[in-house]
């Protein structure tokens, strides 16, 4: 269910802001998957 839930993530940045999504991709790149 990783693919669903980045989907629906992607799609609300592009609907929501997609300033924040541009935000969250870089954090998440940057920040290691250790949340």
């Amino acid at each position: 269910m990783t693919a669903s839930r980045e989907d629906w993530g992607d799609q609300r940045c592009l609907t929501a802001l997609p300033y924040i999504c541009k935000r969250s991709n870089v954090t998440k790149e940057t920040q290691p998957p250790d949340l």
